[in-house]
């Protein structure tokens, strides 16, 4: 089955996104049936916050963490996006579902941050 999509996505360029609330989406792995897609709503945690509460020092510059009181994403999640509106009501890409812990819920969510890589994306889209 095919899902389309008729939005505009934009890459998130510099913005800091520490403290919005976001939404991660991904093809989650929760039960014996198999993947299914889902989406949880969160807030993107400092880096301060996610080393001393959640991953240490395994978390670096490049790197975003995510969550709310439940946790974040599920296994089977990774290569999934986070996208947060901007202040011109447009949805920006700033995320990439890296890693998090195994079980559901628990613990936030590890993403690649979309901005450290954005000149990179850009040169590599242009060809």
């Amino acid at each position: 089955m095919e899902l389309e999509i008729n939005l505009h996505i934009y890459f998130n360029e510099q913005h800091n996104v520490t403290g919005h609330e976001c939404t991660c989406c991904g093809v989650s792995v929760i039960s014996e049936e198999g993947f299914r897609l889902r989406h949880v709503r969160g807030t993107v945690l400092s880096s301060t916050v996610c080393q001393s509460e959640h991953w240490g020092n395994l978390v670096d510059t490049k790197m975003i963490c995510f969550g709310n009181e439940h946790g974040g994403g599920c296994t089977g999640d990774s290569g999934g996006g986070m996208f947060c509106e901007d202040e011109n009501n447009q949805y920006t890409l700033a995320g990439i579902i890296s890693w998090g812990s195994v079980r559901c819920n628990v613990g936030a969510t590890v993403l690649t941050d979309i901005a450290q890589y954005y000149t990179w994306i850009q040169e590599t889209m242009a060809g």
